[in-house]
């Protein structure tokens, strides 16, 4: 869930962006990220901490893509277009 969700910041068509970048998170890796920590944490993580990165086994290319659709202020991540 986008960050602009959980803080009931409102949100538009770029919370999509995010949540593709973690489902490519997800497919790469077997599991969505902090999936180890309890649903409170993962809240406190996502709206505190950095997005999550894909480690440096993937290519330049798909973490790139990945880092951009998880740019937490919402005007700065690609549009759908």
């Amino acid at each position: 869930m986008a960050p602009e969700i959980m803080s009931q910041s409102g949100h538009e068509f770029n919370a999509d962006v995010w949540s593709l970048g973690i489902t490519a998170i997800e497919i790469a890796l077997g599991e969505p990220p902090y999936s180890k920590y309890a649903a409170a944490k993962v809240v406190m993580l996502i709206l505190q901490g950095d997005p999550p990165k894909l480690p440096a086994t993937f290519s330049p290319e798909f973490r790139a893509f990945v880092d951009a659709c998880l740019i937490k202020k919402p005007q700065s991540r690609p549009s759908i277009d």
